[in-house]
């Protein structure tokens, strides 16, 4: 889980091409890091760089072996300085085992603090490559979640100048079962 309280912790914010059905990445800079205003303490901020969208990156370091996750969650706190002229596309690329996938969320965060949820199984609204990609078999998204090798969250939501952020991102395993009586 990354919190952001005493630092940006690797994370960065890539650009991709809007309309590319597929995740074509085309730049790349570093997050900002904030002490306060986070939910609470910390968290990163991006101010919209070019003309592509912008998406935050996890380091390496958040990635790798997520297996214990499947059937859990993938939660993450946004942010966005407006919501007017929003614009829809993919909010979540993950890759792993040599597939990309990729889910759009059913809303995005307001201009406070907004905590989005996202199912890390096929049910989640994952699909393999695009958003009209197929549905991941439980075997594919449990490879794909064994060998985590990128993560990428949405970070800008409109079209036009904007400012974002992120905070507390954290993977979660499935619940345990509540004890019988």
């Amino acid at each position: 889980e990354e919190r952001f309280d005493a630092s940006a912790s690797g994370w960065s914010v890539a650009t991709a091409v809007l309309n590319d059905p597929m995740f074509t990445l085309v730049g790349a800079f570093p997050a900002t890091w904030i002490d306060t205003g986070g939910n609470p303490g910390g968290f990163i901020r991006q101010s919209d760089p070019d003309g592509a969208i912008s998406f935050w990156k996890a380091p390496a370091s958040f990635l790798g072996d997520w297996s214990a996750a499947y059937g859990g969650v993938l939660s993450f706190d946004q942010d966005q300085s407006a919501t007017n002229s929003q614009i829809h596309t993919k909010d979540v690329v993950l890759q792993g085992a040599g597939l990309t996938l990729m889910l759009e969320t059913p809303y995005n965060p307001e201009t406070r603090w907004s905590r989005m949820h996202v199912l890390l199984a096929p049910g989640g609204g994952w699909r393999i490559d695009s958003l009209g990609g197929a549905v991941p078999t439980p075997s594919q998204m449990q490879a794909a979640l064994a060998d985590v090798t990128a993560l990428y969250l949405r970070a800008e939501f409109r079209s036009g100048a904007d400012v974002n952020g992120l905070d507390n991102v954290v993977v979660r395993g499935p619940s345990a079962p509540a004890p019988s009586c």
